[in-house]
């Protein structure tokens, strides 16, 4: 008899793990239930009537670690290969990063060993003497396992020093989280970083005692592609919706049901089953639940009986963050930063936006073709949303548009208005892994367990934010549910 496995949550870790169920075969049937009209989750993209692609969600992937080949793998897998739009190392726009201050405008990130000897803006001194001590700094003094947690701003403050923690890892933190390098958790939110001063003793120490594993010999083409050619970034070139579209159709192809627009209400679970219950009044009894639901969102499903592991999921927060997407005729940035990534803004500093991306300067492809043309994406708000702007689902995108353009006005001196512009307030879009996010994980798996629920949790609340994560992740549980 087929097992029976409902996946809730049809955005991306909700569909690669439906389809690493549903390759099995006849083994299993998998049902998928999405809230909205679309699946994919964040993963939006636009294209606007001259031809320009418009990211509203992630923009760009990368092929680091075990995460970044697990997605190259399923590119591989779903035919995209042929889509994908890579970006080389010697390309100068995906390796000069920027930052804003106040007091010097646009400055680079540190990169390259000049900036070792030399004092460059917004630093007061080279950063030779903070690299020299990092391998000879004390561990924490209370490093117990019931006080192992420390903020990422403490960590590189203790290790590197005040001014990276300032001017590198909280610009950092707002650019992969949207929020607060002070609240975040070293540990959750980078543990290979965290695992380098546990096990080295040092970051240094650990990056260049740390060898990366090679390929299997079964890793397939595309995979093989991007380590060779040492990809720095990459997309699609329809837009990185194509992958979570091209997800639905292989999942249809091979017989399971999406339902979009189905939206569950009740999970509940009777002895080694699961009841489903849809808006719809629908009920369905499944051998098995994946949620890919935000945590709070599964919460809210669960009866009183599992209070303990509900308090647990309604503690882990997440932000808002308001998505402008703009076009402008010609090329309006200063010549001088055209050829960049683009720039983050540290917390410190007076400023609205998180941070700006210069998409056309990493993917010239998603342009318009008929005159030449300016892409990039400004991203408002997180951790500071309501400070900003007040109650996300009030606030018009007008409001959200017109800050950005100030803001870019004050920057860059852009006074040019845009060609095209969409905006979206994405509401509670990215989870803050804060202090005590590892023990609340623990509490929540030790709850699973202890009660032999048929459950499985996928997805951006827990163990990392990315598309990459969520993708591995996503395949990871799932290779582990079949092995049961």
């Amino acid at each position: 008899m087929s097992q029976r496995v409902a996946v809730l949550g049809g955005g991306i870790s909700g569909l690669a793990a439906a389809w690493n169920l549903a390759r099995r075969g006849s083994g299993v049937q998998v049902s998928v239930f999405e809230a909205g009209e679309e699946v994919g989750g964040w993963l939006r993209s636009e294209r606007t009537e001259q031809g320009a692609v418009m990211e509203l969600g992630p923009r760009s992937l990368r092929i680091a670690g075990a995460s970044g080949k697990t997605t190259l793998s399923l590119m591989d897998h779903l035919g995209l290969a042929n889509e994908v739009v890579p970006v080389p190392p010697t390309h100068k726009g995906a390796k000069r990063r920027l930052i804003y201050t106040n007091k010097d405008g646009l400055v680079e990130v540190p990169s390259g060993l000049s900036w070792l000897f030399r004092t460059k803006p917004p630093f007061t001194r080279p950063l030779l003497p903070a690299v020299l001590k990092e391998p000879f700094q004390k561990k924490r003094v209370d490093s117990s396992s019931e006080n192992e947690d420390e903020s990422v701003y403490s960590f590189i403050t203790r290790r590197l020093g005040k001014e990276l923690a300032d001017y590198l890892i909280d610009p950092m933190c707002r650019g992969i989280y949207a929020g607060s390098a002070h609240s975040l958790s070293m540990k959750s939110c980078f543990q290979l970083f965290h695992n380098y001063e546990k096990t080295h003793g040092s970051l240094i120490k650990g990056a260049f005692l740390t060898k990366t594993p090679p390929l299997p010999e079964d890793a397939p083409g595309l995979v093989r592609r991007a380590v060779k050619e040492r990809w720095q970034i990459y997309t699609l070139r329809p837009g990185l919706q194509s992958l979570s579209e091209t997800l639905h159709r292989t999942l249809a192809e091979r017989g399971v049901e999406v339902f979009t627009r189905e939206p569950v209400e009740r999970l509940s679970f009777s002895g080694s089953s699961a009841e489903v219950e849809t808006a719809g009044g629908e009920v369905q009894v499944v051998d098995h639940v994946i949620s890919a639901l935000p945590s709070h969102v599964l919460a809210r499903l669960l009866p009183q009986d599992h209070s303990p592991m509900c308090e647990q999921l309604m503690s882990i927060p997440s932000v808002s963050v308001g998505v402008v997407c703009l076009e402008f005729t010609g090329n309006p940035i200063p010549a001088e930063y055209r050829e960049s990534f683009g720039y983050l803004v540290p917390s410190h500093q007076e400023a609205r936006v998180l941070g700006v991306v210069f998409d056309s300067a990493t993917f010239p492809q998603h342009d318009r073709q008929d005159t030449p043309s300016t892409r990039m994406t400004v991203m408002l708000g997180g951790e500071w949303f309501e400070q900003l702007f007040g109650d996300p689902d009030t606030v018009s995108d007008d409001v959200i548009t017109q800050a950005a353009l100030e803001d870019l006005e004050e920057h860059l001196g852009i006074t040019q208005l845009p060609s095209h512009a969409i905006t979206r307030i994405h509401k509670n879009c990215i989870p803050q892994y804060t202090l005590g996010h590892s023990k609340r994980l623990d509490s929540i798996t030790r709850h699973i367990s202890d009660h032999r629920l048929p459950l499985t949790l996928v997805g951006a609340s827990y163990s990392g934010v990315s598309v990459n994560d969520c993708i591995h992740n996503a395949i990871q549980a799932t290779d582990i549910l079949g092995q049961t």
